[in-house]
C-alpha cells in the first residue's frame, strides 16, 4: 500500500501542476499581427519598434522590411499599442486581443518634411597613410605648403 503511495502521490502531484500551468496558459493565447504603414502614402515602414503593453506585461518587436509585425502569446484583452520609427511621429492604439490573427494596420505620420537638406561637412579627408600608420590628410598637406 506504501509503495502504490509513493508511486501516486509524485504523479498526482505532477499532473496538478501540469493542468495549472496549462490553465494559465490558456488565458494567454491572443495574437496580434499588424502592418506599419506611412498615413499618406500607405508604404510600408521597414523597422518600426513596436511596444505592447498588457495589464503588468509588456512585448516589444521590430516590424520587418514589409513592415510587418506577429507576437503571439499575449493575454485575451485591451492592450496598448506604442508605435515609433525613425523619422515619424510616435502613436498610441488601443487593440483588443483576441483568437483573431487579421493583420491591422498602424498609420503613422511623417515628423519634419523637408523640401532640401544641405549638409556642409568641415572635417579633413584621409590622403593616405605613411609607412608609420601615421594618417595624412588634406589638412596636414595643406599646413605643410603654407610653412614653406
Amino acid at each position: 500500500m506504501k509503495s502504490r503511495i509513493k508511486i501516486i502521490l509524485p504523479l498526482l502531484t505532477l499532473i496538478f501542476i501540469a493542468y495549472s500551468c496549462n490553465s494559465q496558459m490558456s488565458s494567454r493565447k491572443g495574437i496580434l499581427k499588424g502592418k506599419v504603414l506611412d498615413g499618406e502614402s500607405k508604404e510600408a515602414i521597414p523597422a518600426a519598434k513596436v511596444k505592447v503593453s498588457c495589464e503588468k506585461i509588456t512585448f516589444d518587436t521590430i516590424a520587418d522590411l514589409e513592415g510587418i509585425f506577429f507576437i503571439s502569446d499575449l493575454p485575451k484583452q485591451v492592450c496598448k499599442i506604442d508605435v515609433s520609427a525613425v523619422g515619424y511621429v510616435s502613436s498610441s492604439f488601443s487593440v483588443e486581443i483576441g483568437k483573431d490573427s487579421s493583420q491591422i494596420e498602424f498609420p503613422l505620420t511623417l515628423g519634419i518634411k523637408l523640401d532640401s537638406v544641405k549638409v556642409d561637412y568641415t572635417g579633413s579627408s584621409i590622403i593616405y597613410t605613411d609607412s608609420l600608420g601615421n594618417i595624412k590628410t588634406a589638412k596636414d598637406e595643406k599646413s605643410k605648403s603654407e610653412k614653406k
